[in-house]
């Protein structure tokens, strides 16, 4: 298995192939000025995929829990519907149980998207300046190659 410095940041060029090109070891160092710390050193590209599979793996409980909840809550509102509409409806005791529970799942599902755009924010105000300046380096090998 080869070592986790050959793979790309994102889906782009091997870091080691980034610092074998002159010109992009140039803009890494004035990269490093500007940010505090070099893109193309492994210890960094280490650290920030790890970060991204731990963000990646936080989001991606908060999108299930989004999910199932939306869609027990579009259940429930279509059980509403057919009670209301339909033959049988839902007498006021039941009626007001149900209804509690949909707006319970219905506050769950919003509090879940809600904790997705934090995510996603904190996420790239973490990362975003690292996958920049990456995207950066790639392309600069890629016009010089």
């Amino acid at each position: 298995m080869p070592d986790n410095d050959s793979f790309p940041i994102p889906e782009g060029t091997p870091p080691p192939e980034l610092r074998g090109s002159a010109t992009v070891v140039k803009r890494a160092a004035k990269l490093k000025r500007k940010l505090g710390y070099d893109p193309l050193d492994p210890e960094v590209i280490e650290r920030a995929r790890e970060r991204k599979r731990q963000w990646a793996k936080l989001l991606s409980r908060q999108v299930a829990l989004a999910v199932l909840s939306g869609a027990v809550t579009i259940l429930l509102l279509a059980h509403h519907l057919v009670g209301v509409v339909g033959e049988r409806p839902v007498d006021g005791d039941d009626f007001a149980l149900l209804l509690g529970v949909t707006v319970i799942v219905f506050l769950v599902c919003g509090l879940s998207v809600i904790k997705i755009v934090a995510i996603v924010r904190h996420r790239h105000a973490e990362l975003g300046h690292f996958f920049a300046a990456h995207r950066e380096l790639d392309e600069l090998y890629r016009r010089g190659s």
